[in-house]
């Protein structure tokens, strides 16, 4: 996981764990339903772009909420140890990516990047955006299909960014929080 601060300078970057299934879109048979009623194939972390918010939470004791469902949710906190037998911090180690599909769909991560990092650059709303795994760029955000086919990439000078992420209000255009839940 790689985050960025508001001026798209790379503060931080570290293994995450996601979810345990593979996919870009939440199937429509897991929205409805709890976390314990999530089957197996139905962990996925999706793909999409998210308005995110840091939220005081009972687990984790704050967690950066980027989907809502009408039963659960998704968001970025530090890891979950509530069950030893999944070793989760071994699988933060892990060099192997299978390795890191063990959550519900929620990224978890390191204690430490969460404290180091998250809790000092996420304090409110923000983008939380998640790459497509199975599909690709255009498919998960259509609104950079025509600029990916129409415009030339040139080499950013060292001063400027190739992109430049937006921060808080939500831009025209942009998949809303309901597309991506699909």
């Amino acid at each position: 996981m790689y985050a960025f601060d508001k001026n798209g300078t790379l503060v931080g970057k570290t293994p995450a764990l996601f979810g345990k299934a593979v996919g870009d879109v939440i199937p429509k048979s897991a929205l409805e339903k709890s976390v314990g009623e999530t089957r197996e194939a139905e962990k996925i972390t999706p793909a999409g772009q998210f308005e995110g918010t840091m939220v005081p939470n009972e687990s984790y004791g704050t967690a950066v909420d980027f989907l809502h469902m009408p039963n659960s949710y998704l968001a970025i906190h530090r890891v979950y140890l509530g069950n030893p037998k999944e070793g989760r911090l071994g699988r933060l180690a892990s060099e192997d990516p299978a390795a890191r599909r063990i959550s519900y769909g929620c990224i978890n991560v390191p204690y430490a990047f969460y404290d180091n990092v998250m809790t000092k650059h996420f304090d409110g709303k923000s983008r939380v955006i998640v790459l497509p795994e199975t599909g690709t760029l255009e498919q998960t955000f259509p609104m950079m299909s025509k600029a990916i086919n129409e415009r030339v990439v040139e080499t950013p000078k060292p001063t400027e960014y190739a992109a430049a992420p937006s921060w808080g209000e939500a831009q025209p255009g942009l998949p809303k929080q309901e597309q991506i839940g699909r």
